[in-house]
């Protein structure tokens, strides 16, 4: 379950952030971080009405390399999860909150 959820949060992570660190590469500011959520937010967010529902989120592209059935199981339970009011949309706030999980050692 531990793993099942890490790939949640990590696909979700890949949704919002779309970051990638490479060699001799400063990261990205906090602030150039939100910026990126902020914008993949509006762009999950099609209706514009400042929520993402179960199905904005359903029609979010994966990964080329993603296995769509895997990658819906893990959609519905990162919905679950980041939705932390459980009103049934994830808000621009519960958006950000997500973080971007660290590689294991």
């Amino acid at each position: 379950m531990k793993r099942a959820l890490l790939s949640t949060v990590a696909l979700f992570a890949v949704l919002t952030t779309n970051v990638v660190m490479a060699e001799g590469r400063t990261p990205p500011s906090p602030e150039k971080i939100k910026e990126m959520k902020t914008e993949m937010f509006k762009k999950i967010d099609t209706n514009s009405d400042g929520a993402i529902s179960k199905e904005e989120l359903a029609a979010a592209p994966v990964p080329k390399h993603a296995d769509e059935q895997k990658a819906e199981k893990r959609r519905e339970m990162a919905f679950e999860k980041i939705d932390a009011n459980n009103d049934g949309s994830i808000s621009l706030e519960e958006f950000l909150a997500v973080e971007r999980p660290r590689k294991m050692q």
